[in-house]
């Protein structure tokens, strides 16, 4: 890693120590919008803001199809593709707490899902 910015218009602060990073990953943010991709081109030829964002990959956008599901990733060169991969299978935890305990670091998604009342 380089630096970190404190938002999209910030300065880069290069050099900072490790700890100013260790409890928070830097991550990219994900929109899934269920429109045309038609739609959002327009949007995105339109939009200087938006274009920045996407163009420079700064922000990811999925684009899912209103009428068949299908989902497209849209690429910084402007155009979208076909996202067909299978869905990554994710473990199941009854509570967020199973699936931390014990563990350091950054940790991949869960699907928590309490156990069902006993009668």
């Amino acid at each position: 890693m380089v630096g970190v910015m404190e938002g999209a218009l910030s300065d880069l602060r290069t050099g900072l120590p490790k700890q100013m990073v260790e409890v928070h990953e830097p991550m990219r943010l994900q929109l899934v919008v269920e429109a045309k991709i038609e739609v959002l081109g327009a949007i995105y030829g339109r939009q200087k803001a938006i274009q920045e964002l996407l163009g420079n990959a700064w922000v990811h956008l999925i684009a899912m199809d209103p009428d068949t599901g299908e989902l497209r990733i849209f690429l910084p060169r402007g155009e979208f593709a076909l996202w067909d991969r299978p869905p990554s299978p994710l473990p199941t935890v009854p509570s967020s707490f199973d699936w931390y305990r014990g563990k350091s670091g950054f940790l991949p998604p869960a699907h928590i899902a309490p156990a069902a009342p006993t009668a």
